[in-house]
């Protein structure tokens, strides 16, 4: 699998930059995502055994569509399961992978 941030240049800087200093990823004013960097160690791990591209920001869309209802949720991808929570409240969306 190949893993690519986002074919957005500015996103993909985002992205990295989130994973480089281990900060939150704030993609607006009313979502934020934790612990991204265990996203991407999953990523890492399964890269090997998975075909195609990945694209990280809509991969991200995707788990934030999914999991808009607070609490624990497990993310299935080509067989493989990762775990996030998300909290709500007044200001927005965490996300937190686990």
């Amino acid at each position: 699998m190949t893993i690519i941030f986002s074919k957005n240049e500015q996103r993909a800087n985002d992205i990295k930059l989130a994973l480089s200093t281990q900060l939150p990823l704030i993609i607006d004013e009313r979502i934020t995502i934790l612990e991204l960097n265990k996203l991407y160690e999953w990523l890492q791990v399964i890269d090997n055994v998975v075909d195609g591209k990945l694209f990280v920001d809509e991969f991200l869309k995707d788990i934030m569509y999914k999991g808009q209802s607070e609490g624990r949720h497990l993310y299935d991808f080509n067989g493989y399961t990762i775990a996030y929570e998300t909290t709500k409240s007044e200001e927005g969306f965490i996300f937190k992978f686990i």
